[in-house]
């Protein structure tokens, strides 16, 4: 799997995990059993993230179904590490999730952003895009002189024609008018052969910043 997209195999649906990570482990507490059945879903500030819905053992073959969170009326989530350094993990089938009688928990609606769903699946932007969080990426600052050029990571809220509407993560670390927390402005393009996602800013901004000079965005798409 690749890390930067995995998101597009696991996201919104039913897997397995045989062979539960140290991190899973850890936060079952008193549950026991070594794989699980959970939903995977993407919680927009925190990343790629695991309900546990059922625990079993494996014995003759047969799955052994052990107590669960919901038996016990708790919910118990995992991040993205804890899913991926697990052993085996596999999407299951409509067969094995009718079997099983698997529903989605309809608490799960909240982080539902249909208005990111295009852009979570853009090929173009998964290299990009931090291990486990994909709608943060890394966005590129290209200030006036004698600035430098700087990456830093950004948080995708809005998906427009032309360009993405992100939330700055981390403090830049020099002085050009673009903090950590700020709402930016970015789209895709190409410098010296290589794709970068690009901070643009309007002509009559006083950032020091790469400046659109009154021209059209660039397309994002």
């Amino acid at each position: 799997m690749q890390l930067k997209k995995i998101h597009t195999e696991i996201a919104n649906k039913w897997i397995e995990i045989r062979g539960i990570s140290n991190e899973l482990k850890n936060v079952l507490h008193d549950f026991e059993g070594d794989n699980l059945v959970g939903y995977v879903y993407i919680d927009h500030t925190a990343g790629i993230t695991l309900d546990v819905i059922k625990i079993f053992d494996i014995k003759n073959d047969q799955l052994v179904f052990r107590e669960s969170p919901a038996d016990k009326g708790t919910r118990i989530i995992s991040r993205f590490h804890g899913i991926i350094n697990s052993k085996k993990i596999s999407v299951l089938s409509e067969e094995s999730i009718n079997e099983l009688n698997l529903k989605a928990p309809e608490y799960l609606s909240v982080y539902e952003r249909f208005d990111l769903e295009e852009f979570r699946l853009n090929n173009r932007i998964h290299k990009f895009r931090a291990e486990g969080y994909p709608d943060d990426v890394q966005i590129l600052l290209l200030p006036n002189n004698p600035f430098q050029p700087e990456l830093v990571w950004g948080r995708v809220e809005k998906l427009e024609k032309d360009y993405l509407t992100c939330n700055i993560l981390n403090q830049p670390n020099q002085n050009i008018g673009i903090n950590e927390n700020d709402l930016v402005k970015a789209t895709v393009k190409t410098l010296n052969e290589n794709e970068y996602i690009v901070c643009v800013i309007e002509s009559n901004s006083e950032s020091n910043l790469y400046k659109t000079n009154n021209r059209s965005w660039w397309k994002f798409w």
